[in-house]
This record gives structure tokens, C-alpha cells and sequence, in this order.
């Protein structure tokens, strides 16, 4: 819920490829609530995808 809202906001001020780039990171906010509180543990393919979904966000921004 809340990366969507940040998501539209960024949606209605701003690019749509970076944007797009941040709402799909919502796969790893489901993964830390899933760790958090049902006490899931991550495979190490989530951590790995996480990590690379991350990076990506981070180049995307920087790159602009």
C-alpha cells in the first residue's frame, strides 16, 4: 500500500520509467513482511533477486 501511494505520487510528478522501476519493488516489501511477521525465512534466490532489484532502482535513479 505504501510504495503504491508512492508510487502514484511519483506516477502524477514524474517519469514513468523510473516509477515503474519503484513499484515493482514490491515484491521485496512482501518479502521483509513476510520475514517479519510470519517469521519466514528468504531463500537465498529472494535475497539474490532483492539485491539486484535494488541495485537497479539505485542505478536508475542515480543514472538521471
Amino acid at each position: 500500500m505504501f510504495t503504491s501511494l508512492i508510487g502514484l505520487n511519483a506516477m502524477v510528478k514524474g517519469l514513468a520509467g523510473p516509477t515503474s522501476a519503484i513499484i515493482n519493488t514490491n515484491a521485496i516489501v512482501q518479502i521483509l513482511l513476510n520475514s517479519v511477521i510470519l517469521g519466514m525465512v528468504p531463500t537465498i534466490w529472494q535475497v539474490i533477486g532483492s539485491c539486484i532489484a535494488i541495485s537497479g532502482v539505485v542505478i536508475i535513479m542515480l543514472w538521471k
